[in-house]
């Protein structure tokens, strides 16, 4: 269940998607294979966005969760750039894959 972020492309050949398991993941846009993979700490269902300071590109996203997905819920902001150091988060609780049929009955 959940839909995660959306798709970001890049010049450069890269398509990043944020998912509801709180993985932010980069992409080959040219066969499909995963390059990187990063764990946030909450659902990443947040566009992922880029933007350039002083020359140097990023790419960054808001890991705060989604109540239709249930994801994990966060305050997290992650901004990303080649040769960043920065270490991932602890994994959230998974997202439910769906949701029980009792959510629909009142």
């Amino acid at each position: 269940m959940g839909g995660g972020s959306g798709l970001l492309s890049t010049a450069g050949g890269l398509l990043f998607h944020g998912e509801s398991d709180g993985n932010l993941v980069a992409y080959d846009i040219s066969n499909g294979d995963e390059l990187w993979k990063f764990q946030t700490g909450a659902g990443a269902n947040a566009p992922v966005s880029t933007y350039v300071i002083n020359g140097e590109q990023y790419v960054a996203m808001m890991a705060g969760g989604n109540a239709l997905y249930q994801s994990q819920r966060g305050d997290l902001l992650w901004a990303f750039k080649l040769g960043g150091t920065v270490p991932p988060a602890a994994a959230p609780r998974e997202p439910p894959v769906t949701l029980p049929a009792t959510q629909y009955v009142r």
